[in-house]
């Protein structure tokens, strides 16, 4: 997959968290997130929409917790910048969906 840092940046446990992130987003997310805005499934949206919000908090805090990790070298400050705006983005989104179902539009 490619997408990770390495083992000397942020450890072989950081690298198998990472990992087991981005295999999720393969096999699941991402056909999950494409079902749900290409037939504008309401159910498939809002259950990307809900993973699209947590795993980038759970991986913020991941990475936070882990600064002080032995070997942990990893400069967090894009994760703090960039994963609280995907977070707030799907639960914007999530709120238009519930807004648009609770008008009746489907």
């Amino acid at each position: 997959m490619g997408t990770q840092d390495s083992a000397e940046v942020v450890t072989e446990i950081g690298v198998a968290f990472w990992k087991g992130f981005a295999l999720g987003d393969l096999i699941f997310y991402i056909p999950l997130l494409g079902f749900g805005l290409l037939t504008s499934n309401y159910v498939a949206l809002s259950a990307a929409l809900g993973i699209t919000t947590y795993w980038p908090i759970v991986c913020l805090v991941a990475a936070i917790n882990a600064r002080d990790a032995p070997e942990w070298s990893l400069d967090d400050t894009p994760f703090l910048i960039v994963l609280p705006m995907i977070s707030m983005w799907g639960l914007w989104c999530l709120l238009l969906i519930s807004h648009d179902l609770r008008k009746g539009k489907k």
